[in-house]
């Protein structure tokens, strides 16, 4: 939920979108959806 409204705010312009895609990883980390950056192609998240 906490990343959707940053998102948003983000689409507003209340936030940043670094912002944003600091708390989709954060989301993405928490539901343990996330790939891990050692497992990436070029080891990074974009």
């Amino acid at each position: 939920r906490d990343a959707l409204d940053t998102c948003l705010k983000a689409l507003e312009g209340y936030r940043s979108p670094a912002d944003a895609r600091r708390a989709l990883i954060e989301a993405a980390r928490e539901s343990e959806v996330l790939v891990p950056e050692d497992r990436l192609p070029d080891g990074k998240l974009h």
